[in-house]
């Protein structure tokens, strides 16, 4: 028997190349809380938004004894963590936050103003694998016009999409 060994040399190719969404790390924060009234927890999710918080939410939660209660969560960077954590202790009556790190993807996003008879507004475009695949109207473009023409803002909305999705738009917006 001859002492032979056979070597073939070449490249994998991989079946999906397409890029994956960017990824990021966030930090979550949460309090439950059954003692505060609503008013002020509206201010304290408006207070982490100012302060640099990505996002905020509450979600109605029953607590110990069956309390009615309000879980408060703060989505923010990691290095506002902290920052975080003394408005929460400071405007709230919580005696503790439970906190972790995740990682999240994200859309590569850009924004492409669309023209309405309500003035200029922009639309926030989200790509995946290089292709547009969810376009919105940002609010506070669509508050503001809507205040400024005194028209519902589901109308500044509903424009602002109709005027993203014309043709005349779209040869705009691809090119």
């Amino acid at each position: 028997l001859p002492n032979v060994l056979r070597l073939l040399v070449g490249q994998l190719k991989e079946e999906n190349t397409a890029p994956e969404p960017l990824c990021d790390e966030v930090c979550i924060l949460e309090t439950c809380l059954d003692d505060m009234p609503a008013q002020q927890i509206g201010h304290v999710m408006g207070k982490t938004l100012e302060q640099g918080a990505l996002d905020v939410y509450s979600t109605p939660v029953f607590m110990k004894k069956n309390r009615p209660g309000v879980c408060l969560t703060v989505i923010c960077p990691p290095a506002r963590q902290a920052a975080m954590e003394q408005l929460l202790f400071r405007e709230t009556s919580t005696f503790g936050i439970r906190r972790r790190l995740c990682r999240r993807s994200i859309l590569p996003r850009t924004h492409k103003p669309v023209e309405t008879p309500y003035g200029t507004i922009r639309i926030k475009v989200g790509f995946l694998d290089s292709q547009e695949i969810t376009a919105s109207p940002e609010f506070e473009d669509c508050l503001h016009a809507a205040k400024q023409y005194n028209v519902p803002v589901r109308w500044v909305m509903a424009a602002a999409v109709t005027a993203y999705q014309s043709p005349s738009q779209n040869r705009l917006n691809k090119g």
